[in-house]
């Protein structure tokens, strides 16, 4: 009975930490507010801070990494800070669309797809 208990507690503690219940990392939490699919290029070279960038490029290469492989972890950061680069680079660019229209989810598509074997986990 009291092993029953125990578990039961445990069992408590451990939804209790990952519905929220425990301490949380802001490390991947977005503050950028703006929808995803509506982040321009624009957005990204002038509105968004260095935390922002790195979250969004965390959350398209995660996504694009477990649509190749569900159980992905996620990237590491350095991973992570190249992807960001990689789309800073070609926002920054002439993608023969003016910058305010260039959707940075359609440039993180093309990035992760032109890296061959960098991205993919």
């Amino acid at each position: 009975m009291r092993a029953a208990r125990l578990g039961f507690v445990a069992l408590l503690v451990t939804l209790a930490i990952a519905c929220g219940g425990g301490p949380t990392s802001t490390k991947y939490t977005q503050t950028w507010t703006k929808n995803y699919s509506a982040t321009t290029c624009t957005d990204w070279n002038t509105s968004m801070n260095e935390h922002q960038k790195f979250v969004m490029a965390a959350d398209f290469l995660l996504t694009f990494q477990k649509g190749d492989q569900a159980d992905v972890a996620i990237p590491a950061d350095t991973l992570i800070n190249n992807f960001k680069a990689d789309i800073s680079t070609v926002c920054a660019g002439n993608t023969g669309f003016p910058p305010d229209q260039e959707k940075v989810g359609s440039i993180a598509t093309l990035v992760y797809g032109q890296g061959g074997a960098t991205y993919k986990p």
